[in-house]
């Protein structure tokens, strides 16, 4: 096994450690052992949506270049490249997808980088809805949380014409902080990031992914309220539960560990007039339920990744070897 190979399993490893240590056993275990067996299941198995919807984003943006994956290779590797992602600062170990299959590293990378941004874009305005909805009842709600949608997706339009404009931050970094080499390959980068960000059909498909993988959890977390006896309107559930994580994303604390489980079980206690304990439950059984199982599967799916790849080098030299002689 190579050092690269190594050190990946290792890193990949203690982050999955470190996660496991952080959750409080003693009161998710009572808590998952008390909720009802058919809800917990169905939880569970609709984790399976995330990896499948990610898989068929990332094989809309590669393109040709990823045709010559099997759908369930690009399931297995964006599992991997998700869990990376969740037990990492800023979701940044996601990028790891390229590592662990045979994609152009450019475009993999400013694939990547577009969906990261467009699922930070349609968390924040979710989030802005839900502070919106905090300060305004009535009809006036459904007139201003459109405008402000609307409002975004000018201002994406207008970055995606302008590319001078789109690659200010980058220059930036080039000049200041990076060497010649890497500049270049920062450059590469982000010209293929402008290309995704000027196409309207790119453009429009991973936002439209991008909300889809919200909604997802979102509807998780009311499934957990609901079956805890919470009666959570609509309102609610933006409020406690998107601006807890949104908080948590911005923190770059990995998965919002501490954040997001604080913000969101005082937001429940506000929102629902509920207790300490049962606020308290919600947060872990979601995260026992949903974040706990990806996890689980994306270590699986990302050790069996880079060792399915260690195993094709060694297969390669021998062939090199074989033929050679």
């Amino acid at each position: 096994m190579s050092k690269k190979t190594l050190a990946l399993l290792v890193f990949g490893t203690i982050f999955f450690v470190v996660y496991l240590a952080r959750i409080p056993w003693s009161e998710a275990i009572p808590r998952l052992a008390s909720f009802p067996r058919g809800p917990l299941l169905l939880l569970v198995a609709s984790n399976a949506l995330t990896p499948v919807i990610k898989a068929i984003r990332w094989r809309f943006l590669l393109g040709p270049a990823g045709n010559h994956i099997p759908f369930r290779t690009m399931i297995s590797g964006v599992s991997g490249g998700f869990f990376l992602g969740l037990v990492t600062p800023g979701t940044s170990g996601e990028l790891a997808r390229v590592v662990t299959l045979k994609v152009d590293r450019t475009l993999g990378i400013s694939s990547i980088i577009f969906e990261k941004i467009w699922d930070f874009i349609i968390l924040l305005l979710i989030a802005l809805t839900a502070i919106l909805a905090l300060r305004i009842r009535g009809p006036e709600l459904f007139l201003i949380a459109p405008a402000v949608w609307l409002l975004a997706g000018v201002g994406v339009y207008v970055i995606s014409r302008r590319p001078a404009v789109a690659s200010t931050l980058p220059r930036l970094l080039v000049r200041r902080f990076l060497s010649q080499e890497r500049g270049d390959k920062l450059a590469a980068v982000w010209a293929s990031f402008v290309t995704f960000l000027r196409s309207p059909r790119l453009t429009f498909v991973s936002a439209f992914f991008a909300f889809l993988l919200w909604v997802i959890p979102g509807c998780q977390y009311y499934f957990v309220l609901h079956n805890l006896g919470v009666n959570a309107s609509f309102r609610d559930l933006l409020i406690s539960f998107f601006v807890p994580y949104l908080v948590g994303v911005v923190s770059l604390v990995p998965l919002g560990l501490g954040v997001f489980d604080l913000s969101a079980s005082h937001l429940s206690q506000e929102m629902f007039d509920i207790s300490p304990a049962d606020a308290t439950a919600s947060v872990l059984l979601y995260r026992m339920l949903i974040p706990f199982v990806l996890v689980l599967w994306g270590f699986y799916c990302y050790v069996h990744r880079v060792r399915k790849k260690e195993r094709t080098k060694e297969a390669d030299v021998l062939g090199t070897g074989t033929a050679g002689g």
